[in-house]
């Protein structure tokens, strides 16, 4: 009666969002497992970002990273990536993967961790 049809409580859990998403739109998910390569025996895993990386960007991008980031713009991270290929072409390989895999939690969590991100209040 109130406009509403159904809910999720906080704290959020994507689980639930997804399933109650799945309920209301008839989704059904198809999910990929990361596995090794058997023939090669190499991981499909993202490779390792650090913090110094990140810090080591100029600031215009870093700040443009995190507001991309923020508002999930897939495009604009594309872009921020490709300047970044000129700066430091192994970062931008793994900032791809995960741009790719929508693993913006853990590009946030970087930006945070170089203390040089950008403060919103």
């Amino acid at each position: 009666a109130a406009g509403s049809d159904d809910f999720v409580r906080k704290p959020y859990r994507p689980e639930e969002i997804f399933a109650c998403m799945a309920r209301h739109l008839d989704l059904d998910y198809i999910y990929e497992e990361e596995a090794e390569d058997s023939t090669t025996g190499i991981s499909t895993e993202s490779p390792a970002i650090s913090a110094e990386q990140i810090a080591a960007l100029p600031q215009d991008i870093r700040e443009a990273l995190e507001r991309a980031v923020t508002v999930l713009d897939v495009d604009e991270m594309r872009q921020l990536v490709k300047r970044i290929e000129a700066i430091d072409s192994e970062l931008a390989a793994a900032l791809s993967q995960q741009v790719e895999t929508f693993d913006f939690s853990a590009i946030k969590q970087l930006l945070a961790a170089t203390g040089k991100g950008t403060n919103h209040v």
